[in-house]
């Protein structure tokens, strides 16, 4: 596509603007009016290409009014007046039928510098000269002088029309005439665009003409299909977790998506079943922020995309609906509308036909795609282009910009497919600069240092000439200052220039990588041969090993002390002592290894010895683990001085860092032959001569507890160095190397596993194409029979050059830029981490005062040398078995997201030591977080360390210090689990947890007792004045202005006993007389109402991180309605009894039966509230409460057991807990869907257990699991560490939610001045009481049945990030009661905003809230809060719609107004946002 840089003549077919939905609602609206057309052309033809004969005719010339000099526009209004160069820009019309007087509009801008010779370029007018049109008629500024025209528009006139437009434009415009030219445009510009194309060439035939020098065309997230098109975007939606796993299965089995689709009703209602289900997102790009209209004319948006504003589209239809616009771009004065609704006759089903027929006939056709798009997707696309059936001709590859990849692109005969990472629908609204990109990658701004005044255009770059090799020529092109267009070798190398380039960059921090890349395709021969013809063995230390390996030294450790290294930090941390210098390993040869040696600051004496190695083979453990990983100080961007690492290992050990072998780094041989017969062996050998030595110097390091350490091909040297050293110790009877254990990351140890692990990395990662993995796939073997073929070289060859110039060392990390000059740069970053290090650590070691400083002898210091490699076993497996065996301790640990040694690849080597599990994978923490997962095996640990690459103290320096990891490895214990769980939320998830287990395994499912039998009397005390006695004057630390009367006090529910229950009533600060009465329950069971619902969740106010004053909670409930909260049953919070058995002997039905009386007794107390509408909600374990309390009030309102009616007018519980084996079975698929558990635990669980009816194996199978202290009532949220291991603040926030706010209530409510002023008694109030619970059914679904076929509304609403009682599980328990829909799945709205989805049941409504977990009310004031809102209208409950509208069209939602008032008359949930 270089060729656009010939000079072009651009048109392109853009009906867009802005989002923009109207785009899209255009399209949508077509397919719907012509799928079921389609599908019968589908049925009875084949497809066809566009017949351009039937619309051009030889001469289309039509008379014209307008002119050139006409047309020109001198300014538009508001233009800036500076900062651009100027160029030329015209606008007017062009008649396309004199007979009807249709006219077309066009908008033309021309390059400001070499307009006569620069391309034209869709995005840009700086490098192009670019022609909009607005077409057909009706369109934009388009008109017709004959009304008639407006309603026969279609494909074929559509493309006669733009034709005539291009052949009287270029009259218009001659010196256009025969310039290269080409169409570009997006979306239905895929009929639009090969039609014009297809017009042009029939043209061009038939008249022998070339005018009109069409050279290719270039289609935008193109729409050429509809049944492709339907296929791509419904598996878009599911792939992206937008739509249900239900919806997603009815379109797959109703529809039938190829050459023979029919679209039946079925099928048609399952597709629009998921379009309505997506709510109010930008399908444009799914992950766009949507504007906001307000009815008062302004616009905003929530969230913003950098340089990309949602609600563009209006200030463009404000614009160019001025008058003064409209005459400045000499358009006739008309309502501009960004798209209209008009019938269109004629569309082919597909424009496949006509795309082959283009390729067919030389022209060059470009296909891209924004890859966020759900519109026209690039699933779609592809599916579209495999239509075509073209032989590929360069494969799948990364395209770059700005050296970052831009995208990727597949070249096949006579097309190209690309796409645009992070880009939607219109690629240049959402991805400009990559957009540009895609055009002119190659396009040099400007040279450093070059004079002022280059009148030239300049370009340099990479053109792939063998692309299986990645092999590529670098080129430097300059045009000509004058006439560049016409002089001849330029326009021979534009056209001959490919747009996509491999760019083999600039300086990731591949060094290491290639090293190992480089070995492994040295040996793999080698290695399949060793596979076919033996078994795998142990490293045998015997062959190296000699009895005596002490050898002559120079060297003392005084000689080596380093006073300071230059550029070193005078303050800010302890002193250390520090060592550098050589120790002699061939005395004969003068083989001599370097080492840099740090000790503890404090308790050096104690404290173990470390031993770090880096890989390669042949890389640098001074450079890499000690100034960029792990060592003492790291190198600032100066390459001069030094910063401190405050995660440095000597921190808790004395660490050598050693180069070895000799040719790394500054280690030497004065025996030059030394330098190629480097390998596996005699690095072990010369590394334990090393060491044997080493320790004579520094003999108070003998018999100290010894570690080896290191990664990568460290998994080569470190278990070999260690066979070495116990078979050194065996045949010595000696200790002096005490080994303890060893450690190694992401360690290489298995060719065939790791080959076959990084290429599935690459592909779960979608790095990769599914081609070009599906081959790898097909042509190697990867087990101990693999051999590597031609076939299967090549196809891993492809993967690797596909991934582009990613760093492979972790594929999330900023790359660096190397210039010329020495400089560099990353245009991101990962905090703490700087992908330039290398550079600096390079300039640092090669300046002589810092190899002074060392001890190094002089030497041109490099991170990695690139040497002969004479030996290496294809496998370590066997030798770390053995060592296993041997009783020392082996670690595996590896970063997550590192593709040059995967985790899957050390899982897979770890299968194969067949080793049996000691204790299951779980988390373990660093600062009271997951920092990755653990699994331990007979003699050998499994870690991985969250968000690290390949060189995990360099990617995550914390979590590889680890404080838990690394100390558990040097002191022998385990500290994953020294941390506390310290979220108190957890006391309410373990008082359910431990309820379900003993509900699981000891008592069968029944049926609640309360729908049925006599009514027991309920007691009703005298109540007179009790109501003045319990209001509260305030409470202390309330805040000013408060409007609102609130009580608090005892109701007596068993005067025998004494029991008594505690309750705190919020009134309404307006209308309290007339708005309806709210019962909140938290559930447990055992927790408290008061603790969690008023005060953390949905209560007037919150308390402050001081523990003694409050402040308002804007979406407190008390606002819509009259708020009541009770600590229930006794026990919980300040109700009591004075019976002591009474806390042992609680259950469900006590629980219900003391409710209702209180509820008897408190009406007398506030008789006003008598005949109030009624409602109760709550969470969790209340999914017991509420049913079994609703059933209660109903009996003994059926009963007339008592003189009060309550109006009980419905309930809503969130995340209820209402079935145990669902609610198991639906928490294992929450945690298995949110990758929280393996997939052998989950396969584990779904074979062992019955959920229905638990065994012990089913109870071992859950027991095994670990997924640590994540909140499990927000697996999202921060944890609080507890108060003595932090200051104010949790490790992390969410919003204004602070997961510390426990602990806050918690004084609060110990106050003896608050329980004085909440008239509670003294006592020590807790959040959850651990109640003995002596009745519970395992299901309440029958006595919510009950409750529906009584006719009372049921809410269940979920906030779907809650792992105790997901939404999974709710949803699995609703398939029990067989309710039937009423209305279907659909998102629902808060700020205009989706704030969840619902779904509509004859009797109930099911609701989830995004981003929100078990307790909603706690996160209201994060994005997503929940407002229960009862009103006057129950009976409507479940028949009312949560706010569907999107808020796209205020004046339709105005004319509902009526009608929404009665909706909003009943129970809704609705989110708000701060």
């Amino acid at each position: 596509m270089r060729a656009l840089r010939v000079s072009l003549l651009l048109i392109t077919i853009y009906v867009a603007a802005t989002v923009e939905a109207r785009q899209k609602d255009q399209l949508r609206r077509l397919i719907d009016a012509k799928k079921a057309s389609w599908a019968l052309e589908r049925r009875d033809s084949a497809a066809a290409a566009f017949d351009a004969s039937e619309i051009v005719k030889r001469d289309v010339v039509v008379l014209q009014d307008g002119s050139a000099e006409g047309d020109k526009i001198e300014a538009l209004p508001g233009q800036p007046k500076h900062g651009y160069l100027l160029f030329g820009q015209y606008g007017g019309y062009v008649t396309v039928d004199a007979t009807n007087g249709r006219a077309l509009f066009y908008y033309f801008t021309e390059a400001p510098v070499g307009a006569a010779a620069k391309p034209l370029v869709l995005w840009l007018n700086g490098v192009a000269n670019v022609i909009f049109l607005e077409s057909p008629v009706g369109v934009g500024f388009a008109y017709s002088n004959t009304s008639s025209d407006y309603d026969t528009n279609g494909d074929k006139r559509t493309a006669a029309d733009s034709l005539t437009f291009l052949v009287n434009w270029l009259e218009r415009f001659p010196q256009y005439k025969n310039r290269d030219f080409y169409i570009t445009g997006e979306s239905y510009a895929g009929h639009y665009i090969p039609q014009l194309a297809a017009a042009i060439l029939h043209y061009n035939k038939i008249n022998n003409a070339s005018a009109i020098n069409l050279k290719g065309i270039f289609v935008g997230n193109a729409y050429v299909d509809n049944a492709m098109n339907d296929k791509g975007a419904i598996e878009f939606l599911w792939n992206h977790a937008i739509i249900s796993d239900e919806a997603y299965a009815k379109v797959v089995k109703e529809c039938i998506f190829n050459d023979n689709s029919s679209y039946t009703d079925a099928c048609n209602e399952a597709q629009n079943e998921t379009y309505n289900m997506a709510g109010n997102i930008d399908l444009y790009n799914v992950y766009a922020p949507i504007c906001i209209n307000d009815s008062n004319g302004t616009s905003y948006s929530y969230k913003e995309i950098p340089g990309y504003d949602a609600c563009i589209d209006n200030y463009v239809s404000a614009y160019l609906n001025a008058p003064a616009v409209q005459k400045a771009l000499h358009a006739v004065p008309t309502d501009w509308g960004q798209c209209v609704d008009f019938p269109w006759v004629d569309a082919p089903y597909s424009t496949v036909p006509t795309i082959k027929q283009l390729t067919q006939s030389g022209l060059r056709v470009w296909l891209y795609s924004g890859d966020v798009d759900d519109v026209v997707p690039i699933t779609a696309t592809r599916y579209s282009v495999k239509d075509l059936n073209l032989p590929i001709k360069t494969p799948w590859r990364a395209w770059y910009t700005k050296y970052e990849v831009g995208g990727y692109v597949e070249e096949y005969e006579g097309l190209t497919l690309a796409t645009v990472r992070g880009a939607g629908h219109m690629v240049p609204t959402y991805q400009p600069e990559r957009a540009l990109g895609l055009m002119a990658a190659d396009k040099i701004d400007a040279l450093p240092g070059q004079p002022e005044g280059v009148d030239f255009v300049q370009y340099s770059g990479y053109v792939t000439v063998e692309p299986k090799k990645g092999r590529a020529l670098f080129y430097y092109f300059a045009e000509s200052p004058q006439n560049s267009s016409t002089k001849p070798l330029m326009r021979v190398l534009r056209v001959s220039l490919l747009l996509i380039t491999i760019f083999v960059a600039a300086t990731v921090e591949a060094r290491q990588k290639d090293q190992l890349r480089r070995l492994i395709d040295a040996k793999k021969a080698s290695w399949a041969l060793e596979r076919r013809d033996s078994a795998a063995a142990a490293f045998d230390a015997s062959e190296i090993v000699k009895r005596d390996v002490v050898v002559p030294q120079d060297g003392s450790a005084e000689g080596d002390k380093i006073e300071a290294l230059p550029g070193q930090p005078k303050h800010g941390y302890l002193p250390f002592g520090q060592y550098g210098g050589y120790v002699t390993a061939n005395a004969k040869n003068g083989r001599a290894l370097f080492y840099y040696f740090t000790e503890a600051p404090v308790g050096a004496a104690v404290k173990p010895l470390v031993l770090w190695l880096n890989g390669g083979p042949g890389c640098s453990s001074l450079g890499n683990g000690a100034m960029e990983e792990l060592g003492p100080f790291r190198v600032n961007s100066d390459g001069k001085t030094l910063y401190k690492n405050r995660h440095a290992w000597n921190n808790v050990a004395n660490v050598i860092f050693l180069e070895s072998p000799v040719g790394v780094g500054f280690a030497y041989s004065n025996t030059s032959s030394d330098y190629d017969t480097n390998g596996d062996k005699r690095t072990a050998a010369d590394s334990l001569t090393f060491l044997v030595n080493w320790l004579e110097r520094f003999p108070q390091y003998k018999n100290r507890d010894f570690y080896i350490t290191g990664e990568s091909y460290g998994g080569h040297y470190i278990p070999q160095l260690a066979a070495a050293i116990l078979h050194y110790n065996k045949i010595n009877n000696a200790s002096t190397i005490n080994l303890k254990g060893i450690f190694v990351g992401n360690a290489y140890v298995d060719n065939a596993m790791n080959d076959k692990g990084a290429i599935e990395f690459l592909w779960n990662h979608a790095i990769i194409s599914d081609e070009a993995y599906a081959k790898v796939v097909k042509e190697c073997i990867f087990n101990d029979n693999s051999s590597y073929t031609d076939a299967c070289n090549e196809a891993q060859n492809e993967t690797y050059n596909m991934a582009g110039n990613i760093d492979q060392y972790n594929v999330y990390a900023p790359i660096c830029i190397s210039y010329s000059n020495g400089t560099s740069y990353s245009y991101n970053e990962i905090p703490g981490y700087d992908a330039c290090i290398d550079n600096y650590v390079t300039a640092y070691l090669n300046a002589p005062a810092v190899q002074k400083a060392l001890h190094a002898v002089p030497t041109d210091w490099d991170e990695c040398v690139d040497f002969p490699w004479v030996d290496a076993p294809y496998s370590t497996v066997p030798t770390i078995k053995q060592l296993t065996q041997s009783g020392l301790r082996v670690w595996l640990y590896s970063g997550d997201v590192d593709d040059v040694v995967p985790i899957t690849a050390t899982r897979y080597s770890v299968k194969d030591l067949n080793l049996p599990i000691k204790t299951p994978w779980r988390a373990w923490y660093t600062k009271y977080e997951v920092g990755g997962y653990v699994e331990e095996y007979e003699g050998l640990t499994l870690a991985t360390v969250r968000g690290a690459g390949h060189m995990v103290p360099s990617y995550q320096p914390e979590r590889a210090l680890m404080r838990a990891v690394y100390l558990s490895l040097l002191f022998g214990f385990l500290c994953f689990f020294a941390f506390p769980k310290t979220n108190k939320a957890n006391m309410q998830v373990e008082q359910l947890l431990k309820l379900m287990k003993s509900t699981m395994f000891s008592r069968p499912a029944e049926l609640c007792s309360l729908a049925d039998g006599a009514l027991s009397p309920v007691f009703v005390g005298l109540q007179e004045g009790l109501m003045a006695a319990d209001k509260i004057d305030a409470l202390p630390g309330q805040p000013e202005g408060v409007d609102f009367v609130q009580y608090s006090g005892y109701v007596t529910v068993e005067p025998k006993r004494g029991r008594a229950l505690f309750y705190y009533f919020a009134e309404s600060p307006q209308n309290s007389s007339t708005k309806p009465l709210v019962l909140w329950l938290n559930g447990g069971p055992g927790c408290s109402s008061l603790g969690y619902g008023a005060f953390e969740e949905i209560g007037p106010f919150r308390v402050k991180s001081d523990g003694k004053t409050l402040y308002r909670n804007k979406y407190a409930w008390n606002n819509v309605a009259n708020v009541l909260f009770l600590e229930s049953p006794v026990g919980v919070g300040f109700s009591y009894s004075n019976t002591s058995d009474d806390i042992y002997s609680n259950g469900d039905n006590r629980t219900a039966e003391d409710s209702y009386t209180f509820l008897a007794n408190w009406f007398e107390r506030f008789p006003q509230y008598k005949g109030r509408d009624f409602f109760i909600s709550g969470e969790s374990y209340a999914g017991h409460y509420i049913p079994q309390l609703a059933a209660t009030i109903l009996r003994h309102n059926k009963g007339g057991s008592n003189q009060t009616t309550i109006n009980l007018r419905g309930v809503a519980i969130g995340n209820a807990f209402v079935d145990v084996p669902t609610n198991m079975e639906g928490t294992y698929e929450f945690q298995w869907g949110h990758a929280l558990i393996s997939d052998e635990s989950y396969s584990k669980i779904r074979e062992k257990c019955n959920f229905s009816a638990p065994n012990n194996e089913c109870f071992d199978a859950e027991s095994e699991i670990d997924i640590g202290s994540i909140d499990w009532y927000n697996i999202y949220a921060p944890n609080c560490r507890s108060a003595e291991n932090r200051e104010t603040k949790p490790d992390d926030g969410v919003g204004d939610f602070d997961p510390c706010t426990d602990d806050f209530v918690s004084l609060y409510l110990n106050d003896r001045a608050v329980q004085k002023a909440l008239h509670a008694k003294a006592r020590d109030w807790k959040f959850c009481d651990l109640l003995q619970w002596k009745d519970r059914p395992q299901t309440t679904l029958p006595v919510i049945k009950n409750l529906i076929e009584s006719g009372l509304p049921i809410w269940l609403y979920s906030g779907d990030t809650d792992g105790i009682v997901p939404i999974t599980a709710t949803k699995n328990a609703l398939k029990k009661l067989n309710l039937s829909i009423s209305n279907k799945w659909r998102p629902w709205y808060s700020n205009q905003e989706v704030g969840g989805y619902v779904e509509e049941y004859k009797g109930l409504v099911l609701v989830t809230v995004r981003g929100a977990g078990h307790m909603n009310g706690n996160l209201a004031d994060k994005s997503k809060g929940l407002t229960v809102v009862f009103v006057e209208s129950p009976s409507d409950c479940a028949d009312a719609p949560l706010d569907p509208d999107p808020p796209v069209n205020q004046k339709k939602k105005k004319k509902k107004k009526k009608k929404k008032k009665k909706i909003e008359n009943v129970i809704l949930v609705i989110a708000s946002k701060t």
